[in-house]
């Protein structure tokens, strides 16, 4: 990629972290490119991370790649740490991190979103990793908090289990994949791969890409720093909105395909019922249709009831409709995305927290479901 054709910078020193010097000059300095792509570089929260306070013996240098041609300049926030990249157009979150990746030159690069809040000893904590553990680990995955919820929608985030991957650090004692709103990655790995094109402009499974081609290669898995923390506002304040979910898998689905020694194949889900049902559709009654897809759609959110041990009433059926929504929009990205590359697959699935237990959990209440669902169908026809 040739850089000039596709940034604007205001800064000469593009690879400043090199242009440091310690108080001492004895001790050993490491450095490390924070790298923010930004749509909608807001100053003030980019100068909650600019304002971050870090060891004596590192070097934390800040690279915005601003993603919007039409963002108004603000270059106050430019120092001898501080380099704002300009794209002339729209590349999407992977090329953006690319061209931060290619501009800066520190020992290890931690990547950060431009919607969260750090933690004000979030540098520390990846110092003390890198200081510590970093010989064991491709890198860390830090944590990602959200606040309480604040509606129905977001409880039902919650419930829907769409959250998972941002406290992976929380569950998990090794992670091979981690979110690009919090994690650390050595150079060394990023001289050989970068984030992929494939993938949504706005994201959707290009760091998952990534990390998992580091760890097939490096053999070391990340480590999970829980104490690592950044806060993530609610998506459009709690607004409702599905897309972001449908966006997620449909470049996950990819996933299958560049890593086939992690794809397992699972029992239907509402969706691909639906989708199933539809391509029967002109050989049933317009009735009988519309039967089975209130049956499968009725039975998702009576297992969904059940399976998190909660009392059946007006709240908890509202309740799992809405996670219903937005498991099912997740779900169409993933059918979507796959029917999009002309693949008639169904039931395939990504195993991306490489757990046995889960699987075969998730795999019981499938059965269970698809068998009501079988003998719905029996009343129906007989």
């Amino acid at each position: 990629m040739e850089l000039e054709n596709y940034i604007n910078t205001n800064n000469s020193n593009n690879n400043n972290n090199n242009n440091f010097n310690n108080n001492n000059n004895n001790v050993q300095v490491t450095t490390v490119d924070v790298i923010i792509p930004s749509f909608r570089f807001d100053k003030n929260q980019i100068n909650c991370i600019i304002d971050l306070k870090y060891p004596d013996d590192f070097v934390f240098s800040i690279t915005i790649v601003v993603d919007n041609p039409l963002v108004t300049r603000i270059n106050d926030l430019q120092n001898e740490r501080v380099n704002i990249i300009y794209n002339k157009i729209n590349l999407g979150s992977s090329q953006s991190r690319n061209l931060g990746i290619q501009m800066t030159k520190g020992d290890w690069i931690l990547f950060l979103d431009d919607d969260i809040y750090p933690d004000k000893n979030l540098l520390f904590s990846y110092a003390q990793f890198i200081k510590n553990d970093s010989l064991n680990y491709s890198g860390a995955v830090g944590l990602v908090k959200f606040p309480p919820a604040i509606n129905r929608f977001t409880r039902s985030i919650i419930c829907s289990q769409m959250l998972d991957c941002f406290n992976l650090p929380e569950k998990h004692k090794d992670l091979f994949w981690g979110v690009s709103a919090n994690v650390l990655l050595s150079r060394i790995y990023l001289d050989d791969f970068l984030f992929s094109n494939k993938y949504p402009k706005k994201g959707g499974g290009e760091d998952i890409d990534l990390l998992f081609r580091i760890f097939k290669k490096s053999k070391k898995p990340y480590k999970p720093l829980p104490n690592a923390v950044v806060h993530h506002p609610w998506w459009l304040n709690g607004k409702r909105s599905y897309i972001r979910f449908y966006r997620w898998s449909y470049g996950d689905s990819l996933l299958p395909l560049k890593f086939p020694e992690y794809r397992y194949y699972e029992l239907p889900n509402a969706i691909e019922l639906i989708f199933i049902v539809t391509l029967f559709f002109p050989i049933l009654e317009p009735l009988k249709y519309l039967v089975l897809v209130f049956s499968v759609l009725s039975l998702e959110i009576i297992i969904e009831i059940l399976k998190q041990k909660q009392i059946i009433s007006k709240n908890s059926v509202l309740m799992q409709i809405e996670v219903l929504l937005i498991k099912s929009a997740n779900d169409l990205g993933r059918l979507i995305g796959n029917l999009s590359r002309f693949r008639l697959i169904l039931f395939e699935r990504f195993d991306f927290y490489l757990n046995e237990d889960a699987k075969i959990k998730n795999r019981k209440w499938s059965v269970l479901k698809l068998c009501i669902l079988m003998v719905i169908i029996l009343l129906i026809f007989a």
